[in-house]
């Protein structure tokens, strides 16, 4: 396989956990906003606290970002406990990093079959960045049989809510002819749509 696109999937193996992470909005769980989170990340303890205590009261959003928190302190244990927690209310983003823990061995032993149960919670939510690494796993038979046309399916999904990772490796599959008919029409339908992704 050509090295730029085994590159291109191993995207999901060294994604990072950062607070600067796409945001999931929830009627019942308000996302925490981006001043917040820049205010925790800078080492405002009264940000940080303030997180904590929403967190408390059960919003998922607070809970997964206080995960994600613990994440970048180093402090894996509390993170896993958090963030399994926020799945638990069925949070899309806390499912998501979950997934990628469990996807990576990060905090908790590695387990595709684990990993595939968060990320098809999250995907089915409509979450692009889970509906891209549902396309990965039946690219690579990570949990699942291997299926092609299962992970061009996927990376549809994810295309159409304008994820660059997910269009860039849909037009790489159409322009291969990989689990779709080839097809460089689309493929540079896609292609141009990750230029534009990536730029915003």
């Amino acid at each position: 396989m050509n090295s730029s696109i085994i590159s291109l999937f191993l995207y999901i193996l060294i994604v990072g956990i950062s607070l600067s992470s796409c945001q999931q909005s929830n009627e019942y769980h308000p996302t925490i906003s981006e001043e917040t989170l820049e205010k925790i990340h800078s080492g405002d303890t009264e940000a940080l606290q303030h997180l904590k205590n929403l967190a408390e009261t059960g919003n998922a959003s607070a809970i997964t970002e206080l995960g994600i928190y613990y994440f970048d302190d180093g402090k894996t244990y509390q993170a896993i406990s958090q963030l399994k927690k926020a799945a638990e209310l069925n949070y899309p983003k806390a499912q998501y990093f979950l997934g990628i823990c469990y996807y990576r061995g990060t905090g908790v032993s590695q387990d595709f079959s684990k990993a595939i149960k968060y990320f098809r919670a999250s995907a089915n939510q409509n979450y692009p960045e889970a509906q891209h690494a549902m396309g990965v796993c039946y690219f690579y038979g990570d949990g699942v049989t291997k299926n092609y046309i299962n992970a061009v399916k996927w990376w549809e999904l994810a295309s159409n809510q304008g994820y660059a990772q997910a269009q860039h490796d849909l037009s790489f599959c159409y322009r291969n002819g990989i689990g779709v008919k080839r097809n460089d029409s689309i493929a540079d339908k896609w292609h141009s749509q990750y230029i534009q992704s990536s730029a915003q």
